[in-house]
């Protein structure tokens, strides 16, 4: 996914965390955070699964993160003697809406994703909007998300120079 593609993206979701951090009328609420793990080489369920465990101890680490769980499949079939079963290399994360938290789930992810040389990203979506968190550096990373706030900035014709 390019650049353009992975901002806009994000564009309603991260429309309401700015709408709020600008103090406009705005319920409090949670955001969900649905993270797929997604690797360059042949990797099975198991492998997805560890690789999954690894990420939800780094954000539930997070003092800004509410909650982080494996995704689940659904309710197990009829009959079955199971609890739901879980989608292997999935995450679904739980955090106060807040433009600040949401980066630092971001930040978390990346460090992450940068910290191996395997060829690991993780897919982020947020209301049907989807990320996909790869290999990049800190300062790309800002970089991208300053082109998204400035386009939202212009054309919401909001003038953030005092």
């Amino acid at each position: 996914m390019g650049r353009a593609p992975a901002l806009s993206a994000l564009s309603s979701a991260l429309r309401r965390l700015i709408d709020k951090q600008q103090g406009k009328a705005m319920a409090q609420r949670d955001l969900r955070l649905d993270l797929r793990i997604e690797t360059d080489w042949d990797c099975d369920d198991a492998a997805l699964i560890t690789l999954a465990a690894d990420l939800h101890d780094e954000l539930a680490g997070l003092e800004i993160v509410t909650s982080v769980m494996p995704t689940t499949a659904g309710p197990a079939p009829p009959g079955a003697r199971s609890i739901d079963p879980i989608v292997a290399g999935a995450l679904t994360v739980i955090l106060a809406e807040s433009l600040d938290r949401f980066l630092g789930v971001i930040d978390k992810v990346q460090s992450w994703v940068n910290a191996f040389q395997d060829g690991r990203k993780v897919e982020i979506e947020i209301e049907g909007q989807k990320l996909i968190v790869t290999k990049l550096s800190r300062r790309t990373r800002d970089e991208l998300i300053q082109v998204y706030l400035d386009r939202v900035k212009k054309r919401d014709g909001i003038d953030d120079r005092h």
